[in-house]
């Protein structure tokens, strides 16, 4: 371990983080090693170390250029040769195919790929603790080899952490009528007719070793908090899945484009609306979503009746051009709708992938 006594007496705590190769992962990593930063205190100083791969570099500068004062260490590592994936292509928005996208994510949780890099990493950085994204799931090891904890940090919430695991399970409950029940959630109860599940099989493998991981580990951080999911957050915490849990979110940037008046139209409207009674709806910067899935989506909301705030990732270069359309949106009925050009929704940007 790093840690140090400076000549006042303060300790030096070091802490590297481990982001996945996705600009929605290493957003929420780097605003919390920012957070990690400003934590310091006169008995103890917080170094936060982000390590990412080299063409991941400017998405980390940009943001921490926002915060003057803040001290965290950028530290690079090789991102591994991928056969059929484009030299310089090391995140999964700037994929130009789903095949692409999908080379990046096997890479990530391929361990014989992975796990030499970030052990030469982390010798050499010789931190105090890790906060490791969950693919890594090798993080748990090679921080217990070195006897520093490892933390797991999940960028989304509670509900989608609980509703994946007991999807990923191959004794899932299966109704009579041929649909999968999600867990015990509260009302309503979650209901998904088998045949519009997708394959989950190849997915298995990987995310029983990223559970095994978050039950080895010292804890799960999660970026949300119990204001928004406490009752998803109590039923994580209470089934035994991790040792510790902290919900440490909403990790958001500090500023950014839009303008603040652009903002304000949401919380404005939002501020029109009852407690609890909103419906968000964002499927993240990397899911591939038709037009005909888009459209049918939309009439869904408009059909339930209930206000809503739609967030969808714009057409930006290859994979998502071919996704979506470039709006966010607002409406619950025909009179109530609101439609506005991106920049996207940041005030709830937690949810997004």
């Amino acid at each position: 371990m790093a840690s140090s006594i400076t000549s006042s007496g303060s300790k030096t705590l070091r802490v590297l983080l481990l982001p996945h190769f996705a600009t929605g992962h290493i957003h929420p990593f780097t605003e919390l090693a920012v957070s990690l930063a400003a934590s310091s205190s006169p008995n103890a100083t917080v170094e936060a170390i982000i390590a990412v791969t080299p063409a991941n570099v400017p998405i980390v500068q940009s943001l921490l250029e926002r915060h003057s004062a803040a001290t965290v260490k950028i530290v690079t590592y090789p991102f591994p040769t991928v056969e059929g994936l484009p030299k310089g292509v090391e995140n999964l928005g700037k994929a130009a195919t789903q095949a692409d996208s999908m080379r990046i994510n096997i890479a990530a949780s391929t361990e014989s790929l992975m796990r030499p890099v970030h052990e030469t990493l982390v010798r050499a950085q010789s931190p105090d603790a890790i906060i490791t994204d969950l693919l890594f799931t090798w993080s748990a090891d090679i921080a217990d080899e070195l006897g520093v904890p490892c933390v797991t940090f999940h960028v989304t919430g509670a509900f989608s952490m609980l509703a994946m695991r007991h999807l990923m399970m191959e004794d899932a409950a299966i109704d009579g009528d041929d649909t999968v029940t999600a867990p015990p959630f509260p009302t309503p109860q979650i209901r998904v007719p088998r045949t519009e599940l997708p394959d989950l099989s190849i997915f298995r493998y990987v995310f029983g070793k990223v559970h095994s991981m978050q039950a080895a580990c010292f804890g799960l951080a999660v970026n949300t908090f119990s204001g928004l999911e406490q009752q998803y957050c109590d039923m994580y915490t209470g089934q035994g899945y991790v040792q510790r849990s902290y919900f440490v979110g909403p990790q958001l940037q500090s500023s950014e484009s839009p303008t603040d008046d652009s903002k304000s139209q949401y919380i404005g409207w939002l501020d029109t609306k009852s407690d609890h009674s909103v419906v968000y709806v964002s499927f993240g910067s990397c899911a591939l979503v038709s037009h005909a899935q888009l459209d049918q989506l939309a009439l869904g909301l408009e059909a339930s009746g209930k206000p809503f705030l739609w967030a969808v990732r714009g057409p930006t270069s290859g994979l998502h051009q071919k996704g979506g359309r470039s709006v966010s949106r607002t409406g619950g009925s025909s009179s109530d709708p609101g439609l506005h050009k991106p920049p996207y929704l940041r005030t709830l940007q937690w949810a997004r992938f």
